[in-house]
């Protein structure tokens, strides 16, 4: 059995190193999008709010041809969140509580990589990715202020950093265009969407109205700028002989 899954390997091995070889690199912007939140809005006079700010996109990703329309390959990219979270609390004339935080953080994510040629041309390629991701930075600035009856503001700010939190998985979909510049490089068009299947706890400070934090799983679109290189294998290159007179 053993000495079969090594015949295998092998030949998987050989097949992959004659295949038509792509590495690329992409950059653009990105944005997250919450998707509903548990007692968001207001009860009474209470509601708090979860936004975000447009990111940098940045990857790179190394892909072979398998067959004639699909190819697999691995990538790595940057993740990042840019978020804004707001509570207030209004208790008649005697007490007025704010509280907001800007939070950032940015994941380093791996993934695997699976392409579809679409069309006679494919031009226009769908890819998907189940990406793993490692927090490399992360930062929080919380702000507090609260008016009391006899109106006295209390105000109170504190900055956080650390990288000592859970990792995230997520799902990427997309499609791109490429456009041949010559037979070696490419110019790429990519929109992708990236899911998170599994929700995480982003900030012990984003709470909802009844005091319970959050764990969100947003989703986050992204549209990228690329190049890609092609290496063609020597075998698939024909060489011309000279003739003999």
């Amino acid at each position: 059995m053993k000495k079969n899954i090594l015949v295998l390997i092998c030949c998987l091995s050989l097949f992959i190193a004659k295949a038509q070889t792509f590495v690329g690199i992409e950059t653009g912007i990105g944005k997250t999008v919450m998707q509903p939140l548990p007692g968001r809005g207001l009860i009474g006079d209470a509601g708090y709010s979860l936004t975000s700010n447009t990111v940098q996109e940045l990857g790179v990703y190394l892909q072979k041809k398998i067959t004639k329309r699909t190819s697999i390959g691995a990538t790595i990219y940057l993740q990042q969140y840019a978020l804004q979270y707001s509570f207030s609390s209004f208790q008649g004339v005697d007490y007025d509580y704010t509280k907001n935080i800007n939070y950032y953080s940015a994941y380093t994510c791996i993934a695997p990589y699976f392409d579809l040629g679409i069309g006679i041309t494919q031009k226009i390629h769908f890819y998907f990715m189940p990406a793993y991701g490692f927090m490399c930075n992360r930062y929080e600035n919380t702000s507090i202020t609260a008016i009391t009856i006899v109106g006295k503001s209390h105000s109170y700010s504190n900055t956080s950093a650390e990288i000592n939190r859970n990792p995230i998985v997520q799902l990427n979909l997309g499609l791109k265009e490429s456009f041949k510049l010559n037979n070696d490089w490419f110019l790429l068009l990519n929109e992708g969407i990236r899911y998170m299947p599994v929700s995480t706890n982003f900030s012990d400070g984003f709470k909802d109205i009844g005091g319970t934090t959050l764990s969100i799983n947003p989703m986050h679109y992204s549209i990228q700028l690329g190049i890609m290189r092609a290496y063609h294998h020597r075998s698939n290159v024909k060489e011309t002989k000279p003739q003999i007179q």
